[in-house]
């Protein structure tokens, strides 16, 4: 994932006038610890790639975002995305970094229980290998967990919206809806605000969801809206828009030619409150976890 600093650093020098290369060249002299990264960035520009697929490359930002910058750089608005893109992140740096956290404090517990578990064994005249295979086994369970939590926590967004789409989610979740129509419409936003044709657009919508009938859903938006019909009744026929506030803002910004001024503004509060829900989720996982934790410690006492 991409360093907040270097991308907001990196905003600026672009907004200074700077050349992307150019402004790689700047950054590499004072971020050692980001050198091979700067450095990778610094070669695939010089070989004529965009700012968008030389940080698609390095791996520096997520699906939704290389799509954004890479509209962004056609539209002349490459700062004001990378921005979006380095708050976006620092906000899932401090949500990971908080609940890394949360998960020592019970894990340092679990496992100075088990250690007391293993001396008590070998006091009652257990062998060290004998007392430590059982706790060992708990401990690696536990870090396993952990582990697996966080990095699942850390993967591509679009791939939990492709499991969503692939269980149905989008038909029976209204929270999956509401995270999976941010996502969309985020991108869908950029594209309107950049003047690209929906019917162009939507070939670039089909990629951001692994999945077989999402993707059928886009292609049959396209063919309508290629058939000159509305986009907003066009995305409501295919099941990419549900009737509800989002409907409406669509429908009256479309015919007041506002399209993307209403979207923006909609997907801004919207974004507030998912971010609050995403918060308190966060806030639930660890309390989650504890449980586990102590209903695998009690079971290990037994």
């Amino acid at each position: 994932m991409q360093d907040r600093p270097l991308l907001f650093d990196l905003a600026q020098l672009l907004e200074a006038g700077m050349a992307p290369v150019e402004a790689i060249s700047r950054l590499q002299g004072g971020r050692a610890g980001k050198n091979r990264l700067l450095t990778q960035l610094h070669d695939d520009l010089r070989r004529g790639h965009t700012l968008a697929a030389a940080l698609s490359a390095s791996g520096f930002a997520s699906r939704v975002e290389i799509e954004i910058l890479k509209t962004a750089e056609t539209a002349g608005k490459t700062t004001s995305a990378l921005r979006l893109i380095a708050a976006n992140d620092e906000r899932r740096r401090a949500r990971t970094q908080s609940l890394r956290l949360r998960l020592w404090l019970p894990n340092f517990v679990l496992f100075v229980a088990l250690a007391l578990q293993v001396v008590r064994a070998i006091t009652a005249g257990s062998s060290l290998g004998t007392a430590v295979i059982g706790p060992g086994i708990i401990a690696l369970a536990i870090a396993v967990i952990s582990q697996f939590l966080l990095a699942a926590l850390a993967r591509d967004a679009s791939i939990w919206q492709s499991y969503g789409w692939r269980l149905g989610l989008h038909r029976s979740s209204a929270l999956y809806r509401q995270y999976f129509e941010q996502t969309f419409y985020t991108l869908f936003m950029w594209q309107t605000d950049a003047g690209i044709d929906y019917a162009a657009g939507a070939k670039t919508l089909r990629s951001l969801v692994d999945c077989r009938a999402y993707r059928n859903s886009v292609t049959r938006y396209e063919r309508q809206v290629s058939n000159g019909n509305s986009v907003t009744e066009s995305l409501s026929s295919v099941g990419l828009l549900v009737p509800g506030e989002l409907q409406q803002v669509m429908k009256v910004g479309e015919q007041a030619g506002r399209l993307a001024a209403a979207l923006q503004h909609y997907l801004y509060l919207r974004g507030q409150h998912l971010e609050r829900v995403t918060e308190q989720i966060y806030a639930w996982l660890p309390r989650i976890y504890y449980i586990i934790v102590v209903v695998i410690g009690a079971a290990s006492m037994i």
